[in-house]
């Protein structure tokens, strides 16, 4: 998609409708306004435009792009840096693909992704598959040792909740047990 054809969509909620629908968008003025946030979030509009064509690529074959759309303006928004995160999107494709495929499919794990947004590397390097229990006893083993405090282990021990739950959720008993005792 071009600057220009984003513009129009952009200023004429009701031209966008036909666009949206075809993504699979039921609600075209919820959609609308979520991308309008995303383009005033400090996002160019050049790579709006281009994050807009990966949609137009992607949506049409998820399940639910009213979710994914959603949840993706709550990640940019979340960002603490909209434009490299487009910038990114940009260069890698395959990581938008990532996004929409979680943000399309399960509101709890968009929920985890949008509270620790750096799992998204963790996820992208593992190829979603799961890790080894001993792997994720040994890294938290190493993370924990090197604090110096007990507000430091709380942190810690939250920030990798997630990689927990999202290498193999039977897991999180088990790598807490060993830091507890």
């Amino acid at each position: 998609m071009d600057v220009e054809h984003l513009v129009q969509l952009l200023d004429h909620p009701g031209q966008s409708e036909d666009w949206l629908h075809s993504l699979g968008v039921r609600n075209y003025r919820a959609a609308h306004a979520a991308l309008a946030r995303i383009a005033q979030s400090g996002m160019t509009l050049d790579l709006a435009a281009q994050m807009c064509g990966q949609l137009q690529q992607i949506l049409p074959a998820h399940g639910n792009a009213d979710m994914a759309i959603a949840n993706l303006e709550r990640f940019v928004s979340a960002s603490r840096n909209p434009l490299a995160l487009g910038t990114f999107w940009q260069r890698d494709h395959q990581a938008l693909q990532t996004l929409l495929d979680i943000f399309s499919t399960s509101q709890h794990f968009s929920d985890l992704l949008l509270e620790y947004p750096e799992s998204l590397d963790l996820l992208r390097m593992t190829d979603g598959q799961p890790t080894s229990r001993q792997q994720l006893v040994n890294e938290f083993n190493s993370e924990v040792s090197a604090l110096s405090s007990a507000s430091d282990m709380e942190a810690t021990s939250a920030r990798c909740s997630w990689r927990r739950a999202a290498c193999h959720p039977a897991l999180c008993v088990g790598v807490c047990v060993c830091v507890c005792v």
